[in-house]
């Protein structure tokens, strides 16, 4: 078996505790859990969509979802996204659009605060924002990825756009986040292994693949459990963009 195969027949299994990255790839249903708590109808612009599928996730008809992604990250995922821009400057008309989903992208974007400044202009006023952010989490999309954000340091970034948060979701706790990092660490030993000898990371894949997989089922006894740890792969935020009442925000 090929190691492409064996990524491959991961990937379909995302969800289930077999794979790897399953403590991560659940907090995806959980951003999906919140959209659906926050909005069920109007135009919502998916930036940086990348191979998702978030309308399938969502199901919901009432939800017309256009996804926007940057050229080459839209070449390098293999996606065909509705609309080709940079979030930066954005080709989105001002106050046109009931809210937008940035999940995963702002560490990745040069200017994070043009990009915040452009989401806040084409939101219509009392838009929604879902954005999330690593905070615990190896660099990936490399050269491209550029910081890390704690909850405090994101609100701060949404209040300077107009943009107040009313909900924030951690992504984990110590237990499950710890668990989550020895996962990919072992999933890089074999990606590195692999570059050296493909049979020798095929023999280890077998037993870090068991290693993941008991670290997982631990995940799960302690996936909902809460504590103020600032042990967390990332955040998840709701942000309404305040409506404006003669040039003066209405709260």
């Amino acid at each position: 078996m090929q190691l492409s195969t064996l990524y491959r027949a991961f990937d379909s299994l995302k969800y289930t505790p077999i794979h790897p990255q399953w403590v991560a790839n659940s907090w995806h249903l959980k951003k999906i859990e919140l959209i659906k708590k926050h909005i069920n109808q109007g135009l919502c612009l998916d930036i940086g969509s990348g191979n998702d599928r978030i309308e399938d996730d969502i199901q919901n008809d009432g939800l017309c979802i256009v996804k926007l992604d940057y050229p080459t990250t839209s070449q390098r995922y293999g996606n065909k996204p509705d609309i080709y821009g940079d979030v930066q400057q954005l080709p989105i008309e001002t106050n046109s659009t009931d809210a937008v989903i940035f999940f995963e992208v702002i560490e990745h974007v040069p200017n994070d605060e043009a990009a915040l400044r452009e989401i806040s202009r084409i939101l219509k006023d009392s838009g929604l924002l879902f954005i999330s952010a690593p905070f615990l989490y190896p660099t990936h999309d490399q050269p491209f990825d550029f910081r890390r954000y704690t909850s405090h340091g994101l609100r701060l970034e949404l209040d300077k756009q107009g943009l107040e948060v009313i909900e924030v979701k951690p992504h984990g706790n110590s237990i499950t986040t710890v668990l989550q990092l020895i996962n990919l660490a072992l999933l890089d030993s074999v990606k590195a292994t692999s570059e050296r000898s493909r049979p020798l990371a095929l023999l280890l894949a077998i037993p870090l693949g068991l290693s993941c997989l008991i670290s997982n089922l631990i995940s799960f006894v302690f996936f909902d459990f809460q504590s103020p740890s600032a042990l967390l792969l990332g955040h998840t935020i709701v942000a309404r963009k305040a409506a404006l009442k003669n040039n003066v925000p209405v709260g």
